[in-house]
């Protein structure tokens, strides 16, 4: 959120009734209500975000037939890892791969897929992880937490540098500052 801040809570880029919903939660008597932790991170900007920087790096498989891809027959029995980032960042998927571009997940965007596995940040089909569900509210949820008071930027001028494996995170320290939100 800091690398694109127009997404971040105070921005015009999200929906009034996120900002309106942040200043409520949590709500009467101390409750969460998942209604509003799905409007403070829309769909979009979480799933262009798990575009870009995908948790899993590696799904393996076992393919069932044998097939061919780019001129080879793959056999079938054979292990194959599949790796999301590659694929999210594939120009025959995703047109402007490398850009954070939200409105590609949008139902009416210029960019929506027909292939529904050209996505897999938490795999696909009946291997799709058990946790993705519960995942995405813990992310919400403490997005919402965390800015209702602060509003996040980075500290230098440089983007972070990324690690992809074993798994993705920054290779040094992420140069972050919480900034408190005035008034």
């Amino acid at each position: 959120m800091s690398l694109v801040p127009s997404v971040q809570v105070d921005s015009n880029a999200l929906p009034r009734r996120a900002n309106s919903n942040l200043k409520h939660l949590p709500g009467p008597k101390g409750h969460w209500y998942f209604g509003n932790l799905r409007a403070l991170l829309p769909d979009p900007v979480f799933r262009e975000t798990l575009r870009l920087y995908s948790p899993v790096q590696l799904l393996p498989r076992r393919n069932v037939r044998g097939f061919e891809f780019r001129g080879k027959h793959i056999p079938g029995n054979s292990q194959i890892l599949l790796s999301p980032q590659l694929c999210h960042r594939d120009r025959i998927l995703f047109e402007q791969p490398h850009a954070f571009r939200p409105e590609r997940f949008l139902a009416t965007g210029p960019d929506n897929r027909a292939d529904p596995f050209s996505f897999v940040p938490f795999g696909k089909g009946s291997h799709m992880c058990i946790g993705m569900r519960f995942a995405t509210l813990a992310v919400k949820a403490f997005f919402a937490l965390l800015l209702r008071t602060y509003y996040l930027q980075l500290s230098v001028d440089r983007l972070p540098v990324i690690q992809y494996l074993p798994m993705l995170r920054p290779r040094h320290r992420l140069p972050l500052c919480f900034v408190p939100h005035k008034g």
